[in-house]
């Protein structure tokens, strides 16, 4: 049966500077009796749908901590 399988992964440690993420796009479909059945993507649209997904990704700055980002005062309470 016709599909594709593609899957993008860091070596992260799973903590905010250094995560661990994997990403996975599949395409075609089992039915409601667990058939497989075909994509309706062709190889180019399926590698560009990867790609698009892929390339939406960015590194955030870095700088201030987000938890951080919104105080006001010093987390004694003092000013």
């Amino acid at each position: 049966m016709r599909g594709h399988a593609f899957v993008w992964e860091t070596q992260g440690d799973g903590t905010l500077d250094t995560p661990a993420i994997k990403i996975e796009l599949t395409t075609g479909y089992h039915d409601g009796k667990g058939n497989q059945q075909p994509t309706s993507l062709t190889d180019k649209e399926a590698m560009k749908l990867w790609d698009d997904i892929l390339d939406s990704f960015r590194l955030r700055p870095l700088g201030q901590p987000a938890s951080a980002a919104g105080r006001t005062h010093s987390p004694s309470g003092a000013p």
